[in-house]
């Protein structure tokens, strides 16, 4: 399948590019305290119609559905490399047409107060 539009996001306040790549579904970005949550319009889709995994640094979110007549699709790439995101707590809701991605910033370590003892 070709590519059918390319979009970019650009986060003006921490100068990241998220680029996308795929159908033409609405999406949007916003930033909160923690990190980053990602929707995107899917009406007619239940979470069961989408797939979204992770390769490297790219989010992948690909769903068909209906028949060969009246097939929807969706498919989304987009680059997180720019971004210091946990993908191990990445969490996702799909609620009336709307899905929603949360893309937490991993946690800065916390220095530690330690007592070396001289000997």
């Amino acid at each position: 399948m070709s590519i059918l539009s390319q979009l970019m996001f650009n986060d003006s306040i921490f100068n990241n590019f998220i680029p996308s790549y795929g159908t033409s579904n609405s999406w949007d970005i916003s930033k909160k305290e923690t990190g980053y949550e990602l929707t995107l319009n899917v009406p007619g889709f239940s979470k069961s119609d989408i797939e979204i995994e992770i390769e490297g640094d790219t989010l992948h979110i690909q769903g068909t559905k209906g028949t060969e007549d009246s097939k929807r699709v969706v498919n989304k790439r987009f680059n997180l490399e720019t971004l210091e995101i946990d993908y191990d707590q990445i969490t996702a809701k799909c609620e009336d047409g709307v899905l929603s991605i949360n893309l937490p910033l991993i946690e800065e370590m916390q220095p530690t107060k330690k007592s070396i003892k001289i000997s």
